[in-house]
């Protein structure tokens, strides 16, 4: 099995798609909330896109509700970036 690849921020991300429903199934989703460092409108275009692509539909039960993060944003030092592989200019 091989790694799939896609650019994030100019880097590349290597993941392993995983089924984790048998017969390709979809979860139900409670609730997708988006992180506090995030676009939120931006993130919730994505995540309708992502959930269209993988078989979701708005009017399924398995469709989650989508939330912003009441969570203030949080900065990251770019010592603990760095540590934690990530490019200092994307925090």
């Amino acid at each position: 099995m091989h790694p799939n690849e896609r650019v994030s921020g100019g880097r590349t991300v290597r993941f392993l798609p995983t089924i984790v429903r048998a017969e390709g199934k979809r979860i139900a989703l409670a609730e997708i909330i988006i992180g506090p460092n995030q676009n939120a409108g931006e993130a919730r275009q994505r995540l309708n896109q992502l959930l269209a692509d993988v078989g979701y539909r708005v009017d399924d039960m398995e469709y989650p509700g989508i939330t912003a993060s009441v969570v203030a944003p949080w900065v990251f030092a770019p010592a603990l970036a760095t540590t934690l592989n990530m490019d200092p200019r994307d925090t």
